[in-house]
């Protein structure tokens, strides 16, 4: 069978992401389309509104065959940790032939060429990115002005440099270059795939015509408008989740983390803080000193950011600080060893498609489906049940923002994957 890999964060899943599957399919003629969808932290440091069981439910009733967790350490982090995990999970697999991505552009020449740019680092490029560093900017901007003057001594006509700088300058465009990268590093045999973005902007906070941004959707939602008002911008399927998933737990907001993240703050010694992975350049003694007096969620992050520190940057070290996610600890992840497949959900194709990778011999990575029976397994190195607990401990301390009800036991040793068993979608 054939295969096409997505990374996504379905938060949550409408229907711009039900058009990105269905372009994918068509435009690589693959038999299974698998998601490395992330879990309940994602890649701006925040909380997903709906868990990872519920939004991994939604894309296999939209049209994705086969879901499988991209564990927290990487969701959490930025573009390169992020496209790091996702690709070395798709590589896993050993049946996937194309990655594909939504984005800003379907230019795959100008996402290449800033992908091996930035794979390189060629000399004359890092000494600019270290003078802009050092003048203050944010790592994203030093890297963006960096790359512009790289390419000026290239010859280039100002389109196609436009076109490159452009692809750096927004989301999805760093994240496909992020993926091309790793792609590049691995020399994987998946290609990539650019499927352009319709509709909205990914920063577009208000619902318009046409195809709209989770964000969007997001903030009417949290103005109160119900998902069943939303049938324009939400599938069918995915209201019916919401409305069963809402039954029982509530949505999640970063700010119910709060307290947690404040008594982290005030109560950790500075050299512990140090230790998290996303501290640097002092950024823990700036979070600490914030979190006396801050009222909530929002009034911490505005007492950390700086000109330096970009509101994500500050954001993922608060959601480190929270998960307890340090140094040593991504260091030990990020190895092939410490990988699995964690399936959250699938249907008659995407078990199709591991029976058949499995029969074959082509899986590289252990399958895990449930994880009391995984940490007792052989095959699943130490690295690899380090990561799996890590990622349970990730999933029970959201499990108690989003529980309207005390748990028995985590719900990651009693959840099994979602199983559709009707008409796969096309």
């Amino acid at each position: 069978m054939k295969g096409v890999g997505i990374t996504a964060e379905y938060n949550p899943f409408h229907k711009g992401h039900q058009y990105h599957i269905a372009e994918t399919r068509r435009l690589t003629g693959a038999d299974c389309v698998t998601v490395v969808m992330s879990g309940d932290f994602l890649q701006r440091g925040e909380a997903a509104m709906y868990n990872k069981w519920a939004r991994a439910k939604m894309a296999v009733l939209g049209g994705a065959d086969l879901v499988v967790e991209l564990p927290a350490p990487f969701a959490s982090n930025s573009a390169e940790f992020f496209a790091w995990g996702a690709i070395s999970i798709l590589e896993g697999l050993g049946g996937i032939e194309a990655v594909s991505f939504g984005c800003e552009t379907d230019e795959l020449d100008y996402l290449q060429q800033a992908g091996e740019i930035l794979e390189e680092e060629p000399a004359q490029w890092k000494k600019s990115l270290v003078k802009y560093l050092d003048q203050g900017l944010p790592f994203a901007r030093a890297r963006w002005k960096a790359t512009e003057a790289y390419l000026k001594q290239w010859g280039l006509d100002d389109e196609r440099r436009r076109g490159i700088l452009q692809t750096i300058s927004q989301p999805n465009g760093i994240l496909a270059v992020e993926y091309i990268k790793q792609l590049k590093r691995k020399e994987s045999a998946m290609r990539p795939v650019a499927v352009k973005r319709l509709g909205s902007g990914y920063h577009q906070d208000r619902l318009s015509g046409g195809l709209p941004s989770a964000k969007g959707i997001r903030q009417a939602m949290k103005q109160g408008t119900e998902a069943s008002r939303l049938t324009e911008y939400l599938p069918f399927e995915t209201v019916e989740v919401i409305q069963a998933y809402l039954q029982k737990a509530k949505t999640v907001e970063t700010q119910d983390f709060f307290p947690l993240m404040r008594y982290e703050l005030i109560k950790s010694p500075q050299e512990d803080l140090k230790e998290i992975f996303s501290a640097g350049e002092g950024i823990e003694n700036r979070a600490a000193r914030a979190a006396v007096g801050a009222g909530d969620y929002a009034a911490l992050v505005e007492g950390i950011k700086t000109k330096r520190y970009a509101l994500t940057s500050v954001q993922r070290f608060l959601l480190h600080v929270l998960l307890g996610l340090k140094t040593s600890d991504m260091t030990d992840f990020q190895k092939e060893e410490s990988l699995y497949l964690r399936v959250l959900a699938l249907n008659d194709r995407g078990r199709a498609f591991l029976r058949c990778l499995k029969k074959e011999n082509r899986l590289r990575l252990p399958l895990v489906v449930d994880c009391g029976r995984a940490l007792k397994q052989k095959d699943l190195s130490p690295g690899a049940k380090a990561l799996l607990a890590f990622d349970i401990r990730a999933a029970a301390l959201y499990e108690m923002a989003a529980s309207q009800r005390a748990l028995a036991k985590e719900l990651d040793f009693y959840k099994h994957p979602f199983v559709y068993e009707g008409k796969p979608a096309l």
